[in-house]
């Protein structure tokens, strides 16, 4: 078993905190040291938009088991990047990444649906829109195909813009509403 975090943006949502308990997770405000490490720096140039835009991930770490996860020694060689149609999660499951939809299945889309239902006038797009990263911080690494790493990294449709687009968040939920969306997530889950 390995330790690792799930994390997948949820476009336009703002929070007043780094980090929030949210259902069976938490919606966290990831820094841009962070973000950066995991997309190898291939954004360094738009650290401000960026921090003005303070895109919030919902995260959950799990222990796991998986057969493309090898332990001793991950060497990162960048990250196993996917990009994917939002109405197309399904075909994860091909490449051996199944576990990444169903982390969305499971969770995401259930937290995402709370969140639009204690908040309906904010309208967040689809997660799956933007990006979703899996990253093992042990020493497990992920290997599929020739790729060795420690972070798989998966694009929708919008790619990363979201993550830098400040002039479309619209204002902090309140934590009267977060606390609404994981007093929901429990009926969302079960319909």
């Amino acid at each position: 078993m390995s330790e690792l975090v799930f994390l997948a943006h949820i476009p336009l949502l703002q929070i007043d905190s780094e980090k929030i308990p949210c259902a069976d997770g938490y919606l966290w405000q990831m820094p841009f040291e962070t973000y950066n490490g995991l997309s190898l720096g291939a954004f360094s140039d738009h650290q401000q938009k960026y921090e003005e835009t303070a895109p919030v991930f919902y995260c959950k770490h799990v222990d796991l088991d998986l057969p493309m996860l090898t332990a001793g020694g991950a060497e990162r060689h960048g990250a196993i990047e996917m990009k994917m149609r939002s109405d197309n999660w399904d075909m994860l499951d091909q490449f051996g990444l199944g576990f990444v939809a169903n982390f969305h299945t499971f969770f995401v889309d259930i937290a995402w649906s709370a969140l639009s239902l204690a908040a309906p006038a904010a309208t967040f797009p689809s997660p799956k829109l933007s990006a979703t990263f899996v990253h093992s911080p042990g020493d497990a690494a992920f290997d599929l195909g020739d790729s060795r790493s420690d972070t798989i990294r998966v694009q929708g449709d919008a790619d990363q813009e979201f993550l830098f687009l400040p002039e479309a968040a619209g204002p902090p939920l309140s934590m009267v509403q977060i606390e609404r969306a994981s007093s929901l997530f429990d009926k969302i889950e079960e319909l």
